[in-house]
């Protein structure tokens, strides 16, 4: 076993509970900060907004959203919506549209976070376009 899987057995209940304590301060913070809370929210609208086409199915974006929804109520886990090509990125930026979405557990993207793998995204575009292509 390597030393930082040791050291991740070993200190678990003790990183359970520092995770605990800052989800509670996060909480804590944005009550006591609600302008903080409003300018993220304001920051995300406008970055769906100034990453949405004119052409964007947004009829078909809500059902996806729907979808989640139901998701998550049948199987218990949390499920989200993701930007498969992500909407702000160092090195892409994506389109919030329906091509560009995909329904993931959370767990799945926070691992994911803003990374965006290009080599398999890549293949992935390129057999979408073949298959529409057919």
């Amino acid at each position: 076993m390597t030393r930082s899987l040791k050291y991740y057995y070993e200190n678990r209940e003790a990183r359970l509970a520092y995770a605990r304590a800052h989800r509670t301060g996060n909480k804590i913070y944005r009550a006591a900060h609600p302008d903080f809370n409003r300018d993220q929210c304001k920051k995300k609208r406008r970055l769906l907004k100034q990453a949405t086409p004119p052409w964007a199915e947004k009829a078909a974006i809500r059902e996806l959203h729907t979808k989640r929804k139901q998701i998550t109520e049948k199987t218990g886990v949390a499920h989200c919506v993701d930007h498969v090509i992500p909407i702000v990125s160092a090195l892409v930026s994506g389109l919030h549209c329906l091509a560009n979405l995909q329904i993931i557990t959370i767990s799945e993207n926070c691992k994911k976070s803003v990374a965006f793998n290009q080599d398999a995204e890549s293949i992935k575009q390129l057999n979408l376009v073949k298959g529409a292509s057919l």
